[in-house]
């Protein structure tokens, strides 16, 4: 589960603040240097993305072998 957690808030950084910047985020030191890399402190970051979480519609269950496969595209094995 917290895999999980962690790819999902992966995600939202990449998306929000772009791959550039995430990238940035995790050359510096990942959440520990939030604030310099992000401009936020991570309260506010776990704040903003767990309201995403909540806005979004859980997507019908695939079944193993595609979600398999959908973690295998972001190169998780």
């Amino acid at each position: 589960m917290f895999y999980l957690e962690a790819a999902d808030l992966v995600q939202f950084i990449g998306a929000t603040f772009g791959r550039d910047t995430l990238r940035g985020e995790w050359s510096h030191g990942g959440l520990a240097n939030v604030r310099e890399t992000l401009g936020i402190d991570r309260a506010t970051l776990e704040h903003n993305w767990r309201a995403a979480v909540a806005s979004r519609t859980a997507p019908a269950w695939p079944g193993w072998p595609a979600w398999r496969a959908q973690l295998n595209k972001y190169g998780c094995s």
